[in-house]
């Protein structure tokens, strides 16, 4: 049974005809005749009889009318219904990033999103700081770090990830494990840092912090992994893969774990001035929907999966 065959029907039951029912439904006769005969086929009932007036309704049909009107009222509010949460978000979706997501989400949200949402163009930007002079177009901005960006916006948390001090087995074995802060002085630091952060400050799980004078500082974190692996000294950064495939866990260790390090997370952040648009609402309901599917991928973030 398809829609298609219960509008022919209810066409030629109220029009009277085979060929009255095709003009209202834009078809030809013969279309209106085979939609018929298959629904009838399918119900394994007969629909309408011919008389020398043209066609005449089965008591059956007139009761089995009264439930297909009922059923493609259903389906025409439910088209009605997505048609209208795809007119909320027609044409561009304009999304900022920030430096320093794991490529993998890159690669994997876009065609996420076209595969769910085929006619909506996909716009990225990715900037140091994406909540700074955040344009009106925009409709949300994916934010990475430790500090929450302060300003007109509506934020939930996309996932959690740990920031912490990392060395390559070779480099510790040929340079010495250090056991305190005093010690980490005597490394070559490398350093992440965040929009908002101090390239010069090391966080401290107590909530402190620790000045430090970085000999190579970027806020891109799969540089730093690289140069970790490559044992180039000791490094600060997010728990996070490198471009080219997840970590030799086996050849990376953690420094000082007790004493330096902090949570930190991927923001998603809503403008307010369009929170409470029907667009914006959409837009949001969107992401939620494939945040929850991303989470079920591995994003090279092993915090990301928690």
């Amino acid at each position: 049974m398809e829609f298609n065959q219960l509008r022919a029907f209810l066409a030629v039951l109220d029009s009277g005809s085979l060929q009255a029912g095709g003009k209202q439904l834009q078809v030809s006769r013969s279309t209106v005749h085979t939609r018929i005969a298959a629904l009838e086929q399918s119900l394994q009932m007969e629909l309408f009889v011919r008389t020398h007036r043209g066609v005449e309704a089965t008591e059956f049909a007139r009761h089995f009318a009264e439930r297909a009107r009922g059923l493609l009222r259903e389906a025409d509010a439910l088209t009605q219904l997505a048609a209208r949460e795809r007119g909320e978000v027609l044409g561009e979706l304009r999304v900022r990033f920030t430096v320093g997501l794991p490529p993998k989400l890159h690669t994997i949200f876009p065609p996420l999103f076209h595969r769910r949402y085929p006619h909506i163009k996909l716009w990225i930007e990715v900037v140091e700081d994406p909540a700074r002079d955040v344009p009106e177009d925009i409709d949300f901005v994916v934010h990475f770090g430790p500090r929450v960006p302060s300003g007109p916006f509506n934020t939930f948390v996309l996932a959690r990830f740990d920031e912490h001090l990392i060395a390559s087995r070779r480099y510790l074995d040929a340079h010495g494990r250090p056991t305190t802060l005093a010690e980490l002085a005597g490394h070559r630091l490398l350093c992440w840092y965040p929009p908002g952060a101090d390239r010069c400050r090391l966080p401290l799980r107590d909530g402190g912090a620790l000045e430090v004078s970085p000999a190579y500082a970027t806020n891109d974190p799969f540089v730093l992994h690289l140069m970790a692996e490559e044992g180039q000294g000791v490094v600060f950064t997010p728990d996070a893969n490198t471009p080219s495939g997840p970590i030799d866990r086996s050849e990376i260790e953690l420094v000082l774990p007790e004493l330096v390090g902090r949570e930190a997370a991927v923001h998603v952040l809503v403008p307010q001035r369009q929170a409470a648009t029907p667009r914006s609402r959409a837009a949001v309901r969107l992401l939620r929907e494939l945040v929850r599917e991303l989470l079920q991928i591995e994003l090279g973030c092993p915090a990301c999966a928690t």
